[in-house]
């Protein structure tokens, strides 16, 4: 199972170069495992651009005068 798991979200977040096809594969994905807005926005950045454009979006967005806010952003992402 744990294999499993791991092969979905690899599949789901690695960029095949096809835009359209990674942001809608991300978006199903989103949407099959009830994802909120937040969360769904920063799949299609991994889906789309990468893991660690999506780690840098999530850092960026909770980022205010040069201080990174930890908490708020594993309230909004968990």
């Amino acid at each position: 199972m744990d294999k499993e798991i791991i092969n979905v979200v690899k599949t789901t977040f690695t960029p095949t170069g096809d835009f359209k096809k990674d942001e809608l594969r991300a978006r199903g994905y989103a949407k099959a495992v009830g994802m909120d807005q937040a969360n769904t926005e920063i799949a299609v950045v991994m889906a789309t651009q990468g893991f660690d454009a999506g780690a840098n979006a999530m850092i960026k967005k909770h980022t205010t005068d040069g201080k990174f806010d930890y908490f708020a952003m594993r309230q909004q992402y968990g």
